[in-house]
């Protein structure tokens, strides 16, 4: 108990010293997006390269959390660690290395950081209310306890060559996200977990199969895959970019709502699925003209750069709900003056071929709202656009005539036109 008072009499005084609103720690883990470790609400404990715990602006030290110590933050959501010592060794511990009985100490406790070396990481079974865990770590071989309601699991650690799962089976993990290892398969225990997303994203992952009947949002994005065979019918999100893939998965009989193929080396085809609404692609190798858009009725969003095409297909007037076509980097020359499409609010063809553009109007794209044809061959650009009440416009890095150029930027300016259209990849980014 004395030792217990004396780290309370001197986190007192530190939080009194900071003033109302607490002082900021940097945060220099990757859990999420501006979050900030701050002493009102929070215990920060961190540990030092020695094995000792160092606690509010590193000014104690502990062996081990003495039980009872965080029942006097009652606040308390979220509690750091790093640097333990020794796969043995770990702040839950006492003096003989035997899990502290606290979980009385942790009822508030819904967020935890693990940062370490190494690590046993089983003492965390005993949080009951732990909801998002997330563990950084050096090891090649983690093996992985989950308390009964943990939601959201995160895992960091280039080291990381195996994952094994470990403890009693997971219920309540919606979310897993293992990112920045050097894993190269998929572990086999994912498959049964209880999985609404599952966030693979820059690793080492070759070849693979796939299979799992629950997951939404599926997410390999940065990885080694030439080849993969999904078997996942409740597919929503499929993101495989930036990877050298040479074949499309067969996506055939999923519910895949965004499919992102940005980066890639795909050479072959297969069908779109039915409900497909946002479709991302570049390095594509296919014959669009061959692809059967209508399969993909309800696509919303399309984008093809560096795709090498030269003709837009026939059948993409049957897009009736597309809102936004980007063509970048293809060798288009031309666009069909028959083309329609009712929903279209943004058409950008960036640093293509394009040298003529047919007579652009509401009878054309009647809700158009962004037109962007920057760096391409035009020597003229249809007038027809001013039939528009309002647009955002961009024909930069054309061969424009000068006095043609001159006289259409003032009817445009007379107009109300925005100049220019941010481009919707600046957007994005």
């Amino acid at each position: 108990m004395e030792e217990i008072q004396g780290i309370l009499d001197f986190a007192q005084a530190s939080l009194r010293l900071q003033g109302a609103v607490g002082h900021p720690v940097k945060n220099q883990l990757r859990p999420r997006k501006n979050e900030r470790i701050v002493p009102y609400g929070l215990f920060y404990l961190q540990m030092t390269k020695t094995g000792k715990l160092t606690g509010i602006q590193n000014r104690f030290e502990l062996e081990f959390i003495p039980k009872g110590l965080l029942s006097h933050f009652t606040d308390v959501e979220k509690i750091v660690l790093a640097k333990i010592k020794s796969v043995d060794h770990h702040p839950f511990c006492d003096s003989n290395h035997e899990i502290c009985n606290c979980a009385e100490d942790f009822q508030g406790l819904d967020k935890l950081v693990m940062v370490s070396d190494k690590g046993n990481f089983s003492f965390v079974e005993h949080f009951p209310n732990l909801q998002r865990l997330v563990i950084e770590i050096s090891e090649e071989c983690l093996e992985l306890y989950f308390p009964h309601q943990l939601e959201e699991l995160a895992v960091y650690g280039k080291g990381i060559r195996r994952i094994e799962k470990k403890g009693e089976d997971v219920t309540n993990l919606e979310r897993l996200v293992i990112n920045d290892t050097s894993l190269t398969t998929i572990p086999d225990w994912i498959s049964s977990m209880p999985l609404n997303e599952l966030d693979l994203q820059t690793n080492r992952i070759k070849d693979t199969a796939f299979e799992h009947h629950k997951i939404e949002t599926l997410d390999l994005s940065h990885n080694r895959l030439k080849v993969i065979e999904l078997d996942t019918p409740n597919l929503r999100s499929l993101n495989l970019s930036h990877n050298p893939l040479t074949s499309m998965p067969n996506l055939a009989g999923t519910r895949l709502e965004h499919l992102d193929l940005m980066n890639t080396n795909v050479s072959g085809q297969k069908p779109l699925p039915k409900s497909l609404k946002t479709f991302f692609a570049s390095g594509f190798r296919v014959d669009f003209k061959k692809i059967e858009l209508t399969e993909a009725a309800e696509l919303e969003i399309l984008e093809l750069n560096s795709c090498e095409i030269e003709s837009l297909p026939k059948d993409l007037s049957k897009l009736k709900n597309l809102n936004t076509l980007i063509l970048y980097d293809n060798p288009l020359k031309s666009i069909s003056p028959d083309m329609f499409l009712p929903s279209l609010t943004r058409l950008e063809i960036i640093r293509c071929a394009l040298e003529d553009v047919p007579e652009i109007s509401p009878k054309m794209f009647p809700k158009l709202q962004v037109l962007n044809l920057l760096d391409n061959n035009l020597e003229t650009v249809p007038t027809s656009i001013f039939e528009y009440e309002m647009l955002e416009i961009d024909i930069d890095k054309n061969p424009l005539d000068l006095n043609f150029k001159r006289k259409f930027m003032q009817m445009a300016f007379e107009k109300g036109f925005v100049f220019p259209a941010v481009p919707s990849a600046q957007m994005r980014h």
